[in-house]
């Protein structure tokens, strides 16, 4: 299919909107969202996941190409300094003059959005693994069956009852750098968590004249496993024994997250050997680092399985990491290691009434040898006791 004329789609996403509701065969519940009337009579899982499972995906959506995931760091010249959905594939691949008409796609693209970092709470995180199922040169009637496709693989991996699966409909003007469209937005909702969208990017502009019709269903892989789960479970799922022995210490579930989110997130970027800076993706990994001190540095928790869990998990779906798992243990350590000394700096001077000119790029144990000449031993202990510190 060629790409069409650029032209303004308002009525059409109006009157695409409606025939999408008619041909899914929703209903309008009392809160407003849609629900399937028929949804007992959907095909049952043979077994309940715990996890998406890959070959149910792509029976769902045969003949779609699973490619490899971008990195997470972008070109500076992009729109964004990370990727944040896997749709971004688009961005690249126009950068690079590859044609992107009549594709369809599958990418596990991990994702961080630095704007959440400070936002993190359960069900929350900054960094995700991003499902993305992208067609190009596309249709409304491709919407509907690329709808119908997500309703029956969330079908297929869990018992649906009659409210289970709710979905809402938005549409919007979105924005792509300096490139403006219109949007049409199908979320899907199991059990109250969001699982995934499906969204229709109407006349995506390609060129100053020609533009094209985009598809992308974004599943969130961590909720999608939360949803499965249940209400009782984890948001990290894999990190549980965490959860439970921070819960046990009295420890609020979204502090857990806070904890959590951060430490993943700067693995994340340290197996693309992001070095920690004051400017551009250092930057942003030193402010992860940051928060992670913040949060735990009164808790004793085992760091460096933390970080092999969070490994383990980003490289699960095919992320190739250019770094092995020594070496991101060992970046995330030193600069862990100059946030703590940064925080130790604060409070001993406070505590002390003393302006300490102490060098905070070190080790943590270097540094403290070198605080002792300056601060009583006492108050170093002091504050110490109520780190994770071990004197």
């Amino acid at each position: 299919m060629e790409s069409v004329p650029r032209k303004n789609n308002t009525q059409e996403n109006k009157s695409s909107y409606e025939s999408i509701v008619l041909a899914l065969g929703l209903e309008r519940s009392k809160d407003g969202n849609f629900t399937i009337p028929d949804i007992d009579n959907m095909e049952k899982p043979t077994k309940l996941c715990d996890d998406l499972e890959y070959e149910l995906l792509m029976e769902k959506f045969e003949g779609f190409n699973c490619v490899d995931s971008e990195p997470v760091t972008r070109p500076l010249s992009d729109t964004t300094l990370f990727t944040t959905s896997g749709v971004q594939r688009i961005e690249t691949m126009l950068n690079n003059t590859e044609n992107i008409l009549d594709k369809e796609m599958v990418v596990f693209q991990p994702v961080l959005r630095s704007q959440f970092i400070d936002g993190v709470k359960e069900g929350y995180s900054s960094s995700f693994l991003n499902l993305s199922i992208i067609k190009t040169s596309s249709e409304i009637r491709d919407v509907v069956s690329m709808s119908k496709k997500m309703i029956s693989l969330i079908a297929c991996h869990t018992e649906l009852g009659r409210n289970d699966l709710t979905i809402n409909f938005e549409e919007n003007n979105a924005f792509w750098g300096e490139n403006k469209f219109r949007n049409i937005v199908i979320s899907f909702s199991v059990r109250g968590v969001e699982v995934g969208e499906c969204v229709y990017i109407s006349d995506f502009p390609i060129n100053e004249q020609r533009s094209v019709n985009i598809i992308d269903i974004g599943i969130g892989l961590e909720r999608f496993s939360w949803a499965l789960r249940g209400n009782s479970s984890f948001y990290f799922g894999k990190h549980s024994e965490l959860y439970l022995d921070l819960i046990e210490q009295k420890y609020d579930i979204d502090k857990v997250a806070k904890i959590i989110d951060p430490l993943r997130s700067m693995t994340l970027l340290a197996m693309e050997n992001v070095e920690p800076s004051n400017k551009n993706h250092g930057y942003r990994l030193r402010q992860l680092s940051k928060r992670f001190i913040q949060h735990s540095h009164t808790t004793k928790i085992n760091i460096e399985n933390l970080i092999k869990t969070s490994y383990e998990e980003w490289s699960k779906w095919g992320h190739k990491s250019i770094c092995n798992i020594e070496s991101v243990i060992n970046l995330i350590k030193q600069e862990n290691d100059r946030n703590f000394n940064r925080l130790i700096l604060n409070l001993l001077q406070e505590e002390s009434g003393l302006n300490l000119y102490i060098n905070i790029n070190q080790d943590t144990q270097s540094f403290l040898e070198q605080i002792n000449f300056s601060v009583d031993k006492s108050i170093i202990n002091n504050i110490l006791s109520n780190t994770n510190y071990e004197i």
